[in-house]
Parts: C-alpha cells; sequence; structure tokens
C-alpha cells in the first residue's frame, strides 16, 4: 500500500512540476528574439505576409521578431529546420498551404512529419489567387487562354513558387478543371517566379493580389480571373472562375504558424494569444487588407483540427488527378 502511494506522490509531483515549469515558461517567454521561418526566398505571399504580420508584433506583443528566409526544396528545406530545432518556442515557422500538399506529393521521402513534428498555433491570413499571364500572350480571356493551350498542347509553361506550393497547386486545379495541357516550372520562391513570368520564361501563374498587383497595374501582366467567391475590390473587372463556368478552381492561398512538436503548450498558446491580438488591431487589420489579405485568427486548437482534415484531403487530390512533381 505504502508503495502505491509512494508512487502515485511521484505522479503528482511530476505533474505539478511539469505545471508550475509550463507556467513560469509561459511568464518569462519571450526573453530574447524570436526567429520566424520563411520557407521561400523573399519577395513572395508568405515573405510578404509574415512581414507585415509582424511589423508591429514588438510594440502589441513584446516580441522581438526576425524574419529568417530558409527556400528551397519547395518549402521543405524551412520546415525541416523548424521541425529539428530546439521546442523553446524561438524558433517556429511561416507556413503556407505546401504544409499539408507536400505529405501527399513527396510521401516517404518528406524529411519530417507534418502530422506529428508540428504544433500548429494559429492560421494568420488567407488570399485568393490571381490567374495571370504574360502582357505577351495572345489572349485576354480566360475562355481565349485555354483555347490557346487547346490549340498549343505542351508549348506553354506556368510558373510557381516551388513543387508542392499554393501556385502549383492552385495551377494544378485549373489544369485538371480545363483539360489543359501546360508545362509546370517550379522556382524557389513566389517572387522568382514572377520575375520568370515578366521576362517571358514562363507565359502563365496563380499570384495574390500582394505579390503582382503592381505588375498588373503597369500592364507588365494580364489578370484573367480569380480563385475567390466574389470578385476582388482592387480588381472588380477580373471575374472569378465560378462566373466564368470553373467553380472547382478555388484555391486560396493560407498562412500559419506552427511550433516543434514539443513546444510548451504554455507558449503556443501565448503566441496564440499574441498573434491574434496584433491581427484584432484597426491598423494591422488596414495593412493587410490593402495588400489583400483576409485576415481568419483564432484558437491552436481549430487550427490542428483543420491541418489534420486538410492532409488527407490534398492526398486523394493528388491520387486522383495524378500530380506528379516537375
Amino acid at each position: 500500500m505504502n508503495s502505491v502511494f509512494g508512487s502515485l506522490k511521484k505522479v503528482m509531483a511530476v505533474s505539478a512540476l511539469t505545471v508550475v515549469s509550463g507556467l513560469a515558461c509561459a511568464q518569462s517567454y519571450p526573453a530574447k528574439p524570436v526567429r520566424f521561418v520563411v520557407p521561400y526566398v523573399p519577395g513572395g505571399a508568405s515573405d510578404v505576409a509574415a512581414r507585415l504580420v509582424t511589423k508591429d508584433i514588438q510594440i502589441s506583443a513584446g516580441l522581438n521578431a526576425i524574419i529568417d528566409n530558409k527556400p528551397g526544396a519547395g518549402a521543405q528545406i524551412g520546415t525541416r529546420f523548424v521541425a529539428d530545432a530546439a521546442p523553446d518556442g524561438y524558433t517556429l515557422g511561416f507556413f503556407d498551404n505546401s504544409f499539408v500538399i507536400n505529405p501527399a506529393l513527396v510521401g516517404d521521402k518528406l524529411p519530417y512529419d507534418a502530422a506529428r513534428d508540428f504544433k500548429p498555433v494559429v492560421e494568420l491570413v488567407k488570399m485568393p489567387f490571381i490567374l495571370e499571364v504574360n502582357k505577351d500572350v495572345k489572349a485576354d480571356t480566360l475562355q481565349e487562354f485555354i483555347k490557346l493551350l487547346k490549340d498549343n498542347p505542351g508549348k506553354f509553361n506556368f510558373g510557381s513558387a516551388g513543387n508542392g506550393s499554393p501556385v502549383h497547386f492552385a495551377m494544378e486545379q485549373f489544369r485538371h478543371a480545363s483539360k489543359v495541357d501546360i508545362t509546370h516550372i517550379p522556382y524557389k520562391g513566389g517572387g522568382p517566379s514572377l520575375v520568370g513570368l515578366i521576362g517571358g520564361e514562363t507565359q502563365a501563374t496563380m499570384a495574390t493580389v500582394a505579390s503582382s498587383l503592381q505588375y498588373i497595374q503597369n500592364g507588365q501582366l494580364k489578370p484573367l480571373a480569380v480563385t475567390s467567391s466574389k470578385r476582388l475590390p482592387e480588381l472588380p473587372d477580373v471575374p472569378t472562375f465560378a462566373e466564368l463556368g470553373y467553380p472547382q478552381v478555388d484555391f486560396s492561398y493560407s498562412l500559419g504558424l506552427f511550433a516543434p512538436k514539443a513546444a510548451p503548450d504554455s507558449v503556443v498558446q501565448w503566441l496564440s494569444d499574441a498573434f491574434n491580438k496584433e491581427l484584432n488591431r484597426e491598423e494591422a487589420k488596414t495593412r493587410l487588407a490593402k495588400a489583400g489579405f483576409l485576415v481568419v485568427g483564432g484558437v491552436p486548437q481549430d487550427y490542428q483540427a483543420f491541418i489534420a482534415s486538410e492532409i488527407p484531403r490534398w492526398k486523394k487530390f493528388v491520387e486522383e488527378v495524378g500530380v506528379k512533381v516537375e
């Protein structure tokens, strides 16, 4: 009996110590600058959103944010860096849809386990995509572009931020829905992809308002359709895919915050509270809205459930459509 009580006391002591340690960690966090890894080169939607979201986080939450771009391998390099980091809350990741797509696209070759190696903290922003073509492409509407592709199978290219990136899969939705033959050219980020499109290396891509509006306004790119359910206020004359008969093309860019798996729950909650507070500030909302981003926010549990549902969803899509790494 004494041994039983002794064991029980040990369990209770360990549990109490864990709670106390977690509270102490939360109370002292953040005691130093926090590194936020963006797994793409500067200039793309993820980099733009990350810098906008953290612009005033020092003022609103006392968190000194450092953006660290670690591009390559379709976001796998930066994502693995976060998975392998010390789980103390001082190395975190700003990951987009590639986080839930890569497990389906890469499978067992993925250098981390998306379902088990991370703690989703909060979904930050969303944004629809715009199908854009180079100014020299002989098509001014979606219908004309589809006809051009069907008349010239395999002769046109589209660029993306890398294999498994949101742009890649938004274009895969378009390719599957319209039954066209267009070749995928992966880059190391959305910025280089847009440079390739403007320079004529590729003829089309999906891009966000934040990364491409200036090129549309100066005539370097032509917008053909948007993936949102309604037309964008920044581009009121550009129809939605649904309006044009392609409701299946509805992919939206999403950016969220992730921590390594063993990060303390108290720190994850602190981060969620801090970013929700920042996202709800009117100045932050206005800044993000001007760039075309829709604020999301929410509690860690909801985001964790969303991520858990998205991984099998995209696995099914890859199996049905036959998406390949190019």
